[in-house]
């Protein structure tokens, strides 16, 4: 009778071992799970994506990060060549201005200024042509566009004619062009147009933040703000670009992030953005240049990460819509902080904008309709 006790107590705590090993692994697996979620939140984990990893090794033979070597630099002068040999080809389809509206037929400012014909020039078609080299992955150019349209969202800046220019790296992407600085580790300007009809969302959010490959010094990484209290800011909108898988994946680029304060980010930018939406629809589509406001050099301003992102100390917009046939604009400046009050409180002229970014925005309108739009803004056609 012992015996029996003797074995059935064994029994019994044989039982309970094993449940207190059943316990204690599922604890560390739970523990595990929530440390492996919330390096995954903070960024740290996106450099360990093993296909970007392997891809940086194909692409980066001077070092992990940074590419910069003779068969490159021939590559590119190549890819721009064919670049602005495409543009002027396309160049003979753009309207003579002699044939555009005089300046004197401008009605008030309430009303805009006048707007020339556009045949078929809708954004919303985006279908692309080929790469047109092999070592360029984004210089792609989009089919059924005008070239006055197309050109219409590029501001002129130190590298729009030359995509090689120092400290200005041009790049196009499926829904977005961007400007790259090397010395401050951000983009200078992204610009697009949005449609009424891209406004349909198709694709949600990827979140695969990731370094460009495509910019030739190497982009700021995930990793750069990693514990350093700032977001990794969207330039050109995830929202905005949810027409396409491709044009959603490639707004998660480090090249389109800019440090941003999360009161700034998740308030009223976040605000703003969700307006340009809200007028793309309303007006059919708005053309957009936004990006932070670079007035200092790189070292005045403070900075994050191995790479020394710069902090942008403010943001800004500039928009160019179509209302009753005429061109307005508007443009917002705001400060990388928690905003108050509304975002009309932070509306400027294009004019401004162009003066504190030293850029010029929307260079394809003849220079009196030009003035003429970004002089005077109307915001009650905002409202």
């Amino acid at each position: 009778m012992c015996a029996k006790n003797r074995r059935k107590n064994n029994n019994s705590h044989k039982g309970q071992s094993g449940f207190l090993r059943i316990l204690v692994i599922f604890f560390i697996l739970l523990t595990l799970f929530f440390a492996v979620y919330k390096l995954h939140e903070s960024g740290a984990l996106d450099e360990l994506n093993v296909p970007h990893y392997i891809e940086k090794l194909f692409n980066d033979r001077e070092g992990p990060y940074k590419k910069n070597n003779a068969s490159d630099d021939a590559a590119r002068a190549l890819n721009s060549d064919n670049a602005a040999r495409a543009l002027n080809a396309e160049k003979s389809e753009v309207p003579d201005a002699a044939n555009l509206p005089s300046d004197s037929d401008a009605p008030d400012a309430a009303k805009g200024a006048l707007l020339p014909d556009k045949t078929d020039s809708s954004l919303a078609s985006r279908s692309l042509t080929s790469e047109t080299s092999a070592t360029s992955v984004n210089k792609k150019f989009r089919e059924n566009d005008s070239y006055a349209t197309e050109l219409m969202e590029l501001p002129l800046c130190y590298g729009t004619g030359d995509s090689n220019s120092e400290d200005h790296e041009i790049h196009y992407y499926k829904g977005f062009e961007l400007c790259y600085r090397e010395s401050y580790e951000v983009a200078e300007w992204v610009s697009y147009t949005l449609t009424k009809e891209e406004t349909q969302n198709k694709t949600g959010r990827t979140n695969d933040f990731r370094l460009d490959p495509s910019i030739t010094t190497g982009s700021a990484l995930p990793s750069d703000y990693y514990k350093s209290g700032y977001d990794r800011g969207h330039l050109a909108p995830a929202a905005d670009m949810g027409w396409s898988s491709e044009s959603v994946s490639e707004s998660f680029y480090m090249s389109n992030m800019t440090p941003q304060l999360p009161d700034f980010n998740r308030g009223m930018w976040k605000d703003l953005e969700g307006m340009v939406r809200q007028w793309a629809v309303r007006f059919g589509e708005v053309t957009v240049v936004t990006g932070p406001v670079l007035e200092k050099s790189a070292a005045e301003y403070s900075s994050i990460g191995k790479n020394n992102v710069s902090v942008p100390e403010f943001f800004y917009k500039a928009l160019l819509a179509q209302n009753e046939g005429k061109y307005i604009s508007i443009g917002f400046i705001l400060p990388n902080k928690k905003c108050t009050g509304t975002v009309f409180d932070y509306a400027v002229s294009v004019d401004e904008v162009e003066r504190r970014t030293e850029l010029d925005f929307f260079s394809r309108l003849p220079d009196s309709v030009e003035e003429f739009v970004e002089s005077r803004t109307d915001y009650s056609l905002w409202k």
